[in-house]
């Protein structure tokens, strides 16, 4: 029972240490996503109109997570361009501009694509 158990600690050791270093690819994969998503609201998709304005650098920090995380479920365009155009016209009271939603959402998922590419596939996802 002992050597079983020694075997059983030795291979969760292994596994730990071998996924370590992907496991915090990973993370850094998202937290780059995150970040990505906090500049293109920012500074493309905009609807109030502060990108130039240094101490509103936060203004939408507030939806990132939001958007973020749809992008990561694996939601279509059209539905996360959806919530940025709710966010647009019921959160803020402005006018629709579907075209600059959309656009928004295009440059998320090239930013998703292209740290896909970059990050190592764990356990299958």
């Amino acid at each position: 029972m002992i050597a079983r158990q020694r075997t059983y600690d030795s291979c969760c050791t292994l596994f730990k240490t071998a996924f370590k270093h992907e496991i915090e690819m990973e993370l850094d994969a998202q937290n780059e996503l995150r970040i990505r998503a906090d500049e293109v609201l920012h500074y493309l998709w905009d609807p109030i109109g502060v990108a130039g304005e240094p101490m509103a650098r936060d203004e939408y920090s507030s939806y990132v997570l939001d958007a973020v995380e749809m992008l990561l479920a694996g939601a279509p365009a059209n539905a996360i361009a959806d919530r940025l155009s709710t966010i647009r016209t019921e959160h803020m009271g402005l006018q629709p501009n579907r075209s600059k939603d959309e656009e928004a959402v295009e440059v998320l998922f090239a930013w998703k694509s292209k740290l896909d590419e970059m990050r190592p596939r764990i356990l299958g996802s």
